[in-house]
């Protein structure tokens, strides 16, 4: 995985910072090492294999693309010490209301979504943070797929397969809940010696993001009030 950059100034360009993690998801290919698993997942649960093998960009961007986007965020630039030229552990690119809004919504989100037990919020934020910050990211990298073929945006509404009625943009967000559709994990998600999982449930971690995302409300004609629009979004950096 790209290590993105090591140091930087105490003042960075978000934006840049953003645009530079859009162009590592599309430059790379280390998609292809993640994505046979999501296609047979697909292949299984459907048993529709034409619907994964002509959906392959809306599956790689949506899959091994929010996987690498995750990752990145992990990898992002460090705050500096005010006092020290010493990078704080653990204090990323994050603005403070966001820090607030994500660590609410996860706790907020074990209380809609839980299985059985649910830690969300101050434990899983590092991995939190980077489900809604990558998922963004992998999104963009995806338009500007879209965009590089000369098609309309209007092009993520197309039916890509009408016996389902699944849409391009639909079929992103699929893609990457079906890597986390797996069995309450009794084992990770139990307090060990070494504390709680740092990772929320699949189960939020599907519901949460999804649900923070105006895109998703938009592809799947979700209306306010709906449980699955959560207001106000959170902000991701």
């Amino acid at each position: 995985m790209l290590k993105l950059v090591e140091r930087f100034s105490p003042e960075p360009n978000y934006e840049e910072l953003y645009e530079q993690h859009v162009q590592n998801i599309n430059d790379t290919t280390v998609f292809f090492e993640m994505l046979d698993e999501t296609l047979d997942k697909l292949d299984g649960l459907a048993k529709l294999p034409e619907l994964a093998r002509n959906a392959l960009e809306e599956i790689k961007y949506g899959s091994a693309g929010f996987v690498m986007a995750h990752e990145f965020v992990h990898s992002m630039p460090f705050f500096k010490s005010p006092s020290s030229n010493i990078r704080q552990e653990q204090q990323p690119v994050l603005s403070r209301p966001s820090e607030i809004c994500i660590r609410e919504r996860a706790r907020r989100a074990c209380q809609l979504w839980r299985e059985k037990a649910c830690h969300s919020g101050q434990h899983t934020f590092k991995e939190d943070r980077s489900d809604v910050t990558g998922i963004h990211i992998a999104w963009e990298a995806f338009l500007a797929e879209v965009r590089g073929w000369g098609a309309k945006e209007a092009a993520m509404k197309t039916v890509i397969y009408p016996e389902l009625n699944v849409t391009r943009e639909q079929l992103f967000f699929y893609a990457r809940a079906i890597r986390l559709c797996v069995p309450y994990d009794e084992s990770q998600h139990t307090y060990k010696n070494r504390g709680w999982d740092v990772h929320s449930a699949p189960r939020i971690r599907i519901n949460m993001v999804h649900g923070n995302m105006e895109e998703f409300a938009e592809a799947f004609n979700c209306k306010p009030g709906d449980l699955m629009v959560q207001r106000p979004t959170c902000p991701y950096f």
